[in-house]
């Protein structure tokens, strides 16, 4: 749990940072005043693995790339053109 104590702000912006695990969180924020206010937030806290993310979508497109580029070694050498000539004849 995170509390800040009320203290006068004259731009009336209060601000404060905390470190949170991962998990759902209730945001509190209690206005005083003539009218006080107090809104409610949920708030969740996700971790994200970068670096299995970027695995997961680099790997198989390094796959068809290297697929497509060999393809195209195949489609355009002279092996494969005389081959296909000596098939249409």
């Amino acid at each position: 749990m995170a509390d800040w104590r009320p203290s006068h702000h004259p731009a009336g912006v209060v601000s404060g940072e905390t470190t949170l695990d991962e998990g759902l969180y209730r945001v509190i924020i209690t206005a005083e005043g003539r009218n006080p206010l107090r809104y409610q937030y949920l708030v969740r806290v996700q971790m994200i693995d970068y670096q299995k993310l970027v695995n997961s979508v680099v790997v198989p497109l390094l796959g068809v790339l290297l697929c497509a580029w060999l393809g195209y070694k195949l489609v355009r050498s002279k092996w494969l053109q005389n081959w296909w000539a000596v098939l249409r004849s």
